[in-house]
């Protein structure tokens, strides 16, 4: 992780929750801001996907004249090779999503962070990031500071604790150029020129190489109008119950906890994190961000923290007020 802190946004609410239950609360992707986000990579998969349909539309051509002719009736390798590309990549995210009833290989809860390099955003690690407070400028934010590798260590150990079929803890990827998808993405790019193949064969296989890369890397994209905020994120995925019982007739043992899937007023299902009282999370400090009243509120903050007991560094943003 390139990133030794991460900066968790928060209203007072928020905070209280999450200094209260030494808890966070992982969020399902459809229910984040942006609920299309997951599918900001698809365009960049569709482009990759397009050659390797091209190709073999052209072998299929190169075969028999009568299947030459037949292609040629249909539209021709390049209008049945755009087709299928999106057709490919749709699968992707019918399968592992588990779209139109299906079984949900994939179901991806999210916690997000912003992270501020010392050598390039000085600034910002001890003051916090203004568009930041300025999502938070009317009621006041707070900025909590986590310790990266304690929270990845945490996160493994909830990993082993209860179902989950994938995690991870990395830094979103911002969609600027082809260029910095084919170099972040390598791996889902080589699975996709190796698999793709036998998924226009027989387009009901989905391989568990292809499903592990595409799980990976499709919740790490986002529309570069974000960069700013250099975002880094859990996602954490439970295990569906379908595939639990799959397993389990299967003779597979997995003795890890279920993770509970629960829901907010607003519908939008959550998951808790590191839900251990034995355990504390690795807060840093914590920014009160801009406001008219700030010193007061971070006194109050003070006198909070000596209530529960939590010894955490406490300061005011010096960004003016927003």
């Amino acid at each position: 992780m390139e990133y030794d802190l991460v900066y968790h946004y928060t209203t007072l609410s928020g905070l209280k929750g999450i200094l209260g239950t030494q808890t966070l609360h992982a969020t399902h992707f459809a229910f984040l801001n942006d609920s299309k986000e997951i599918y900001q990579i698809r365009p960049r998969l569709v482009e990759t996907a397009l050659p390797i349909m091209t190709k073999l539309y052209e072998d299929v051509a190169a075969s028999s004249e009568q299947k030459r002719q037949q292609m040629a009736e249909e539209g021709g390798v390049a209008a049945l090779a755009d087709h299928d590309s999106s057709a490919v990549v749709d699968a992707m995210y019918r399968i592992t999503l588990g779209l139109d009833g299906g079984t949900r290989f994939f179901q991806p809860f999210v916690v997000s962070f912003c992270g501020h390099k010392e050598m390039d955003h000085p600034y910002e690690r001890q003051h916090g990031l203004l568009s930041m407070w300025r999502a938070y400028g009317k009621d006041v934010g707070y900025a909590i500071v986590f310790d990266t590798k304690a929270l990845t260590a945490m996160l493994k150990d909830e990993f082993g604790s209860y179902r989950y079929d994938a995690w991870g803890i990395a830094s979103a990827i911002y969609d600027t150029s082809q260029d910095v998808f084919k170099e972040e993405f390598i791996e889902l790019i080589d699975a996709m020129n190796k698999y793709v193949p036998q998924l226009f064969s027989n387009k009901k296989v989905m391989l568990p190489e292809l499903l592990r890369a595409f799980m990976r890397d499709v919740s790490r994209f986002k529309h570069r109008g974000f960069t700013e905020e250099q975002e880094v994120r859990i996602f954490i995925s439970p295990t569906h119950d379908k595939l639990f019982e799959r397993a389990k007739v299967a003779g597979e043992i997995d003795k890890r906890e279920d993770k509970e899937i629960k829901f907010r007023d607003t519908l939008a299902p959550y998951i808790v994190l590191f839900d251990n009282p034995k355990i504390k999370l690795p807060i840093k400090r914590i920014i009160v961000g801009p406001h008219a009243d700030k010193e007061r509120r971070l006194a109050k903050l003070k006198s909070y923290l000596d209530i529960l007991g939590l010894k955490i560094d406490i300061s005011c943003s010096e960004t003016p007020l927003v």
